[in-house]
């Protein structure tokens, strides 16, 4: 069989990250096999190490791929809608019982914040490093606002992913609500969202 020409490795490498991003925020770093991985996209397991060292390399590969894409859309926002209708859209998403019924698709923090402790050096500091870049770009758009909010980025950030957390951990759907719910209220108590 010819190899693949250097295009074709790119790509390949690509949909590998991709890949490997999903199933981590779905299943957790721990879970990440690489058989099923290189089977879900098509490729042998042998063929994973044309493009990664190890597990490791791969799954900090993806923690950053997972971070940079999460990020970009708010980025995005914030330069298109400005702080503030930015911030209420996020809050929106992010608060939302869709995002918390498809972790594989959200938030890599708090899809991944309870496995941090378990996590190498290297996928600690994938982490951290992710985070950092999403309360950057809050930091920014909270510094924006019209009027002063009461709270940091890192409060914030951290008030959003244990509302996404709590409400994942649920075992009923009006019980995820109901503490999505909560993280809303809280924020229009500061004045963040409009009073539903």
């Amino acid at each position: 069989m010819p190899r693949a020409s250097k295009a074709e490795k790119a790509k390949n490498h690509q949909r590998i990250i991709e890949e490997a991003a999903r199933q981590i925020r779905a299943g957790g770093i721990e879970g990440l096999g690489i058989a099923d991985l290189m089977k879900s996209v098509g490729m042998t397991h042998g063929g994973f190490y044309r493009h990664f060292k190890d597990k490791e390399d791969l799954s900090v590969a993806a923690i950053n791929h997972a971070f940079e894409t999460f990020s970009e859309r708010l980025e995005r926002d914030l330069d298109e809608l400005g702080a503030e209708a930015a911030l209420k859209a996020f809050v929106q998403r992010y608060l939302s019982t869709e995002h918390v019924k498809n972790p594989s698709i959200g938030c890599p923090a708090s899809a991944l914040s309870g496995q941090a402790v378990r996590c190498t050096d290297a996928e600690r500091a994938a982490i951290s490093r992710g985070v950092s870049r999403i309360e950057a770009l809050l930091e920014k758009a909270l510094c924006d606002l019209p009027t002063r909010i009461p709270l940091s980025a890192a409060s914030f950030f951290s008030l959003l992913v244990g509302g996404v957390v709590l409400a994942r951990s649920a075992t009923a759907e009006k019980d995820a609500e109901h503490v999505l719910a909560k993280s809303r209220l809280l924020l229009e108590d500061i004045g963040l969202l409009q009073p539903q």
